[in-house]
């Protein structure tokens, strides 16, 4: 991602600018695990509704059998946080610049985000990424 790649107006802060990561990521090199369940995608998701999945093998292990995702279940086009702070704090700045209606009418962050044509959202870099596909809807 560049940063002629954002919407104008999302990220006119420069605090929040500083949180994204600039770095294209690379879905053939990129190594991802998911931990499935009997109670796999039941449970309420922070950063929207999604397949979640994570650089981390031992940290997919704790939602259960650990499998490696397939580049499908990747986001092609993924907003990318530093970190969950500067994911919660996109929010933030978007509820406290629009107001809590808009935010809620909107899909909340997820909404927003799927809004200025990202398809997910990574969370952190290297081996403690987490990343979600938001899925399409029809």
């Amino acid at each position: 991602m560049r940063k002629a790649d954002l919407p104008q107006g999302y990220f006119s802060s420069q605090m929040l600018m500083n949180g994204l990561v600039f770095r294209s990521l690379s879905l053939e090199k990129l190594v991802a695990y998911r931990g499935e369940s009997a109670d796999s995608g039941s449970n309420i998701a922070l950063y929207g509704r999604g397949i979640y999945s994570t650089t981390s093998r031992s940290y997919a292990s704790k939602f259960g059998k650990v499998r490696q995702v397939e580049v499908n279940e990747l986001p092609r086009k993924p907003l990318r946080f530093k970190s969950d702070m500067w994911f919660n704090e996109f929010g933030h700045e978007l509820q406290r610049r629009y107001g809590a209606d808009w935010f809620k009418s909107n899909g909340y962050a997820e909404g927003i985000i799927r809004k200025m044509g990202f398809d997910g959202v990574t969370i952190g870099t290297g081996k403690e990424m987490i990343i979600v596909k938001y899925p399409d809807i029809k």
